[in-house]
């Protein structure tokens, strides 16, 4: 559910997940508001998958940086301008 953006796009992927889910879905109305609920509510007050999505950006970022100096470095010693 963290690493979702939205809890209705949270929700939709886990009751999709499960067969389960989706039939109790189906009989009764209220499951699905209330699900959004919860995830809205837990995707405001935890902040694993923000920072999960920081780091993990910031990580890529980095390695490219290094992949980029690397390369630069190569192309010289090689006697290229």
């Amino acid at each position: 559910m963290m690493t979702n953006v939205t809890a209705v796009a949270a929700v939709d992927e886990w009751v999709h997940a499960y067969r389960a889910l989706q039939e109790l879905e189906g009989e009764h109305a209220w499951f699905r508001p209330f699900m959004n609920a919860i995830a809205s509510e837990l995707l405001a007050t935890a902040t694993f998958g923000v920072k999960t999505r920081a780091y993990f950006g910031a990580a890529m970022s980095m390695l490219d940086l290094t992949t980029d100096a690397y390369i630069v470095i190569r192309y010289f010693n090689e006697g290229k301008d």
